[in-house]
């Protein structure tokens, strides 16, 4: 079976943002930042509340605005998750950087006995069957994530690699 489809960058802002989402460490990250957010915002009243003589009640009504912070964030944050279309504009515009570097365009995939074939103008891989690790499925997409290996035994063979890649490509290696 094969099929032939264009990549987009449409396409890999969907991975970026499925990836992420699914992800332990983003989660734990938008956690910090809803729990950070929320002690921030409600400090300042439950000191004031905490520390005041008058009636806890009397004392909220005097400072409700001070109150509605914490409760603003609550709606905020809950109630309307503009945080993942902005997760969804950033990450349009970290790959819109490396537009032309060719992850985008006509692409085929072809299941083939020995495993998955992917075709693009750039070249082409075949992916075993034993590499895939899981298939994503949302409404719009399929996502197939494939294994990585170290390939490397030793420091040597990386910069031998690296090395005389560069030299065939006509690159110099930029080291992050």
């Amino acid at each position: 079976m094969k099929i032939e489809f264009e990549l987009t960058l449409d396409d890999l802002v969907a991975f970026t943002v499925v990836h992420a989402l699914r992800s332990p460490t983003f989660k734990r990250q938008q956690l910090g930042y809803f729990v950070g957010g929320l002690l921030l915002f409600s400090v300042l009243p439950g000191l004031i509340l905490a520390t005041t003589e008058k009636p806890v009640l009397e004392t909220a009504r005097d400072i409700w605005p001070l109150l509605m912070g914490p409760i603003s964030y609550l709606l905020f944050m809950l109630v309307i998750p503009i945080w993942r279309k902005r997760f969804e504009a950033i990450s349009k515009r970290m790959l819109a950087e490396d537009h032309n570097s060719g992850a985008d365009g006509p692409c085929s995939l072809t299941i083939e006995s020995d495993g998955l074939r992917e075709t693009r103008p750039a070249g082409e891989s075949l992916r075993h069957w034993s590499a895939v690790e899981k298939v994503l499925v949302t409404d719009t997409h399929a996502f197939v994530y494939t294994s990585a290996v170290e390939a490397f035994e030793s420091a040597d063979g990386f910069q031998q690699f690296v090395g005389e890649l560069s030299e065939r490509a006509g690159v110099v290696p930029e080291v992050v």
